[in-house]
């Protein structure tokens, strides 16, 4: 029996590198209440990892694992019949594009190092890129944001404000940490604040505020949720936390 892993390990991405192996053969279908009214493979692409849709276009972010990284357009108008229009692919293995927050005819889509390759590649840089989707079928590429560390794991927006929170690696700080930026402009997003659970910023001498022994350093932000003036956050082992965004500049 599949039992669970440690709750931690020294590093941002090895807390559940030993999960069991996943079907040699897909498994058979199984429904209830719902049944499947089309299909596509992608043009051979899986693992998809985040999906949104605006105006009958699919949006599909994959994350590499079994050898496509990068991003997957559909028209799905006919839902019976989706159809790939574009497709973007990234270095798998060196880094990955697999989450993507779509505001209006704006995509952004993370680029986030991986152990490895990537750390070495001079000209990889971890952030968040952005792309004109007007046309899906010819994206355009209209700016990046470059962060430090490994980059960007998933940005969220709340619409009701014009912020985008994202998981960001800062330099000094131990995991990811939530960074919020306005993007009342979308293709020129601006950071605002970065926030972290006290004890992440191992360079301003911070001591671990949570459970060391139970939890280790497995607390770090994996994403964060706008609720009214709030951020929900979860961090990982670490469990929950809620910032008060009322001033987004000073999270609170």
């Amino acid at each position: 029996m599949y039992k669970i892993p440690p709750r931690s390990v020294d590093t941002p991405f090895g807390v559940y590198d030993n999960l069991p192996p996943g079907p040699a053969e897909p498994l058979p279908e199984r429904s209830r209440n719902v049944r499947r009214v089309g299909h596509s493979d992608m043009n051979g692409w899986g693992d998809t990892m985040t999906l949104q849709v605006r105006d009958g276009f699919l949006y599909s972010a994959h994350s590499g694992t079994d050898g496509h990284d990068g991003l997957t357009i559909l028209d799905v108008k006919d839902p019976t019949k989706p159809k790939v229009v574009h497709q973007t692919a990234d270095k798998t293995s060196i880094a990955r594009s697999h989450k993507i927050a779509l505001v209006e005819n704006v995509l952004y889509t993370n680029m986030e190092k991986l152990p490895g390759a990537g750390m070495e590649d001079p000209e990889l840089i971890g952030g968040l890129r952005i792309f004109d989707v007007e046309d899906p079928r010819n994206l355009k590429f209209v700016n990046y944001v470059e962060v430090e560390g490994w980059g960007i794991h998933r940005p969220i927006y709340d619409r009701a404000r014009e912020l985008l929170y994202c998981s960001a690696f800062k330099d000094g700080c131990r995991g990811k940490v939530m960074q919020t930026y306005d993007v009342s402009d979308p293709f020129g997003p601006e950071l605002l604040s970065e926030a972290w659970i006290e004890g992440q910023n191992e360079a301003a001498g911070e001591t671990p505020s949570w459970d060391f022994d139970y939890v280790g350093w497995g607390c770090w932000l994996h994403e964060a949720n706008p609720f009214g003036n709030y951020a929900t956050c979860g961090f990982w082992n670490g469990g929950i936390a809620m910032f008060d965004m009322t001033d987004p500049c000073e999270p609170g």
